[in-house]
C-alpha cells in the first residue's frame, strides 16, 4: 500500500461520476479480478523461484530483444511513473499544509524528497531493508486515523442522498461508467506483485508464495473496501476533489466536513507522508 490511498479514490469517484454504488462496486470488482492474476504470477514464481519475476522469466525464455525492451520500459515508464506520482502527491501535501498557492512548489518539494531518498540509498548502508520495516509500520498510522475519524465523525448522509440513484436507472450507462472506474483501481491493487520479486529468498516457495499472494490480496481487497466506505461516511464524493485535482482526497474530504476538528485534518496530512516515502 502506498500513494494509491491518497490518489486512487478520487480517480475512481470521478470515473464513476461520483455515484456511491458504482464506486463501491468498482473496488469489489477489481478485487475479484486481481485474484486470478495473482495466482498466475504465483505459478511462474513457484516454477522459477528466482528474484526478478517477469524479467527473469523472459531471460529464461532467451527472448533477448523482448528482455531488453522490457527492462527499459520498466525503468523509464512503469517505475518512473509510480515514483513521480508519489513525489507529486508528497509535494501536494506539503503545499497544502503550508498554504502555498504557486503550483510549482508541489513539484519542487516532490523533487527534493526524491533527491533525499536517493542520497539515503547511496550514503546509508542497508537503508532499503531498514526503511521498508520502519515505514511499513508507520504507514499504518494514517489508515488507523481515518478509520477512527470515520467511526467518530462519519455519518450515512452520503448513502441516503438522491445521487445514489444517479445513472443507475440506465443499466447500460452504469456498465460503461463502471469500466473506467474499475480500471482506475488497478494502481491500488498492483502492490501484491512485490511478493514475487523475492521468490529466490522464500523458504518452500511452492507452498508459501501462493499462500502469501492469496492472503495479501484478500487483506488488501477488504481494506480498500473498508476505506472506500469510510471515505463515503466522512464526506460526499464531490467534496473529495481539491483545487489541485485528486491528490490527497482524504485531506479535502476531512477539511470539507465542518464536524471534524481541523487539527485532525493536518494530523492526517502529516502521517500521510509515510505512505508516500515508503
Amino acid at each position: 500500500m502506498g500513494s494509491s490511498i491518497l490518489v486512487s479514490f478520487g480517480q475512481v469517484a470521478f470515473q464513476a461520476q461520483f455515484n456511491l454504488i458504482l464506486i463501491i462496486i468498482a473496488w469489489i470488482l477489481r478485487g475479484l479480478l486481481v485474484l486470478p492474476e495473482m495466482l498466475l504470477l504465483s505459478e511462474g514464481a513457484t516454477s522459477y523461484p528466482e528474484n526478478g519475476t517477469s524479467y527473469y522469466w523472459i531471460k529464461r525464455a532467451k527472448w533477448n530483444a523482448c528482455l531488453f525492451w522490457f527492462g527499459w520500459i520498466m525503468v523509464l515508464f512503469v517505475s518512473a511513473t509510480a515514483v513521480a506520482t508519489a513525489c507529486l502527491a508528497f509535494g501536494n501535501i506539503v503545499v497544502t499544509l503550508l498554504k502555498l498557492e504557486n503550483q510549482w512548489y508541489d513539484k519542487m518539494f516532490g523533487i527534493l524528497i526524491l533527491f533525499g531518498l536517493v542520497l539515503m540509498q547511496l550514503l546509508i548502508k542497508k537503508s532499503s531493508g531498514y526503511s521498508q520495516i520502519i515505514f511499513a509500520l508507520l504507514k499504518g498510522l494514517p489508515i488507523v486515523l481515518v478509520l477512527i475519524i470515520a467511526m467518530v465523525y462519519g455519518n450515512t448522509s452520503s448513502f441516503t442522498d438522491d445521487t445514489i440513484n444517479q445513472n443507475l436507472s440506465q443499466i447500460y450507462l452504469s456498465f460503461f461508467l463502471l469500466l473506467p472506474a474499475t480500471a482506475m483501481t488497478m494502481f491500488a491493487y498492483s502492490g501484491m506483485k512485490a511478493i514475487t520479486y523475492v521468490s529466490g529468498e522464500v523458504i518452500n516457495p511452492r507452498k508459501n508464495i501462493p499462500r502469501a499472494m492469496i492472503i495479501a490480496t484478500i487483506m488488501i481487497v477488504i481494506l480498500y473496501i473498508i476505506l472506500a466506505i469510510s471515505l463515503l461516511t466522512i464526506n460526499k464524493p464531490q467534496a473529495w476533489i481539491g483545487p489541485n485535482g485528486f491528490n490527497n482526497v482524504w485531506y479535502y474530504a476531512i477539511m470539507n466536513n465542518p464536524a471534524i476538528p481541523p487539527v485532525l485534518n493536518y494530523l492526517f496530512s502529516i502521517l500521510a507522508i509515510f505512505l508516500l516515502v515508503h
